[in-house]
């Protein structure tokens, strides 16, 4: 299986910061023989495979790029996982 991507991302202003405009233009080309693959296995791929790894990968470039620009959240973004307070459970 060989998988060739472009990406392309855009950054345009917004209220209070930017926002990034990502793009993905992929093209699967499969080399097992008919019959030792699952059918859906490219749909598999594209639908839940990909997007979870571009999800991913996306917002840690954003983070990145707050941290290097200084920019202090004055609360979780949306995708972080909220912090206990020392001594709290859960």
């Amino acid at each position: 299986m060989f998988l060739h991507a472009v990406h392309r991302y855009e950054i345009a202003p917004a209220e209070g910061g930017s926002t990034v405009h990502y793009l993905l233009s992929a093209k699967l080309t499969l080399q097992a023989p008919p019959g030792d693959m699952h059918p859906r296995l490219p749909a598999v791929i594209f639908n839940l495979i990909v997007p979870a790894v571009i999800e991913r990968g996306t917002k840690n470039l954003v983070t990145m790029a707050e941290q290097r620009a200084g920019v202090v959240h004055l609360a979780s973004p949306p995708f972080a996982p909220p912090r206990r307070a020392a001594g709290q459970q859960g």
